[in-house]
């Protein structure tokens, strides 16, 4: 199993955390998938303003980095992921 560490920086303190790969988390808006250094899927969707977003991204956001950042499900992370698709996918 591969492994990501990276530094959480905190007004007083720097907290080295080491994250197991895929790893699920959200901030509370955004949720995030980090499968590798790399490769990270990020998905949102604002039910109130009716808008929905997923991206892959080559680097993981600084946005990780924050203390509100908090572990979620791969369940939780495919929900939301399969309800975006959805979305898109009736448009189209």
């Amino acid at each position: 199993m591969s492994t990501l560490t990276f530094e959480i920086k905190v007004p007083t303190t720097v907290d080295t955390v080491t994250i197991e790969l895929p790893y699920y988390c959200s901030d509370g808006i955004t949720l995030y998938a980090i499968m590798a250094e790399n490769r990270v899927i990020s998905v949102n969707d604002w039910q109130r303003i009716e808008q929905a977003n997923i991206w892959l991204l080559n680097e993981v956001p600084n946005q990780i980095r924050h203390i509100d950042i908090k572990p979620i499900t791969r369940a939780e992370f495919v929900e939301v992921y399969n309800r975006v698709q959805t979305k898109i996918a009736e448009l189209i």
